[in-house]
């Protein structure tokens, strides 16, 4: 599964999209998250429709709006969570 970071090129300009990636690999678009998900190389999306890159050594400001999305994310799931908790509180 490695093989599906090393496609993924360096760069936000070089970005690829899922379909690219799902169409040079032949894999589903779980199995290229999950491959992405386990590998120890930064490999970020900024959610613009541009794809996924790895982040060149000039290209901080875009680690740091990733963290953001990210982050907020991470809150949105959180919030969910504690719904669904107080869901399961109203039943008991």
């Amino acid at each position: 599964m490695n093989q599906v970071v090393d496609m993924i090129p360096v760069g936000y300009e070089n970005a690829i999209t899922m379909t690219e990636l799902e169409q040079i690999t032949g894999l589903d678009n779980r199995a290229i998250r999950k491959s992405i998900s386990d590998s120890e190389e930064l490999v970020i999306n900024l959610q613009d429709g541009q794809g996924y890159f790895k982040p060149a050594e000039t290209e901080t400001d875009l680690v740091e709006i990733w963290k953001a999305i990210t982050k907020s994310r991470i809150k949105e799931l959180q919030a969910r969570v504690r719904q669904a908790k107080r869901w399961e509180e109203l039943r008991a």
